[in-house]
């Protein structure tokens, strides 16, 4: 793991360390549970044991994304910057059709670069299977998938502006 310039910042790190050991420790559920025989007694209709599965691992993928964002959006802070070389952007989520949703500025001045990257791929692969999960859940539903933005998003522009980082217009 890569080491925060700032010695001020040492719990943020820490805080990363332990989100990293909890995403680390959800377990994988790839399984397909069988669904039940409607004629049975007590049972529930076919597929709905599977979709609450895939429900309750939807929120504990959420939750994960969630805290990753917010781990990135407490890294980055205001994106300090004293120059453009110091500035870049980080692609947040994933789009239906792939593609990240969304760009990040950051600053490089008193972060390495590198947690915020790896924070970054973590929370595309997290969006990525949250929308795997919603697509089964709809299609178990009945709901035949869900559709998304299919428009490719361009890396912005990011430049130190008023010794921020900020997107180009």
């Amino acid at each position: 793991m890569s080491k925060l310039k700032s010695k001020k910042n040492t719990p943020i790190f820490f805080s990363l360390l332990f989100l990293f050991v909890l995403i680390g420790c959800q377990p994988e559920n790839n399984s397909s549970e069988s669904t039940s025989d409607i004629n049975s007694p007590g049972s529930t209709a076919p597929g709905s044991t599977e979709i609450a599965s895939l429900e309750t691992e939807l929120s504990t993928v959420t939750q994960n994304a969630d805290a990753t964002h917010n781990a990135l959006t407490t890294i980055i802070g205001e994106a300090s910057c004293d120059n453009d070389n110091q500035c870049g952007a980080i692609p947040l989520g994933k789009r239906i059709c792939g593609g990240p949703a969304a760009y990040l500025p950051y600053s490089s001045k008193n972060y390495d670069t590198t947690l915020i990257i790896q924070l970054s791929n973590e929370h595309q692969t997290l969006s990525q299977k949250i929308n795997r999960l919603n697509n089964q859940i709809s299609i178990l539903n009945g709901l035949g998938g869900i559709a998304g933005i299919c428009e490719y998003l361009s890396p912005p522009i990011v430049s130190c502006q008023s010794a921020q980082c900020r997107v180009t217009p």
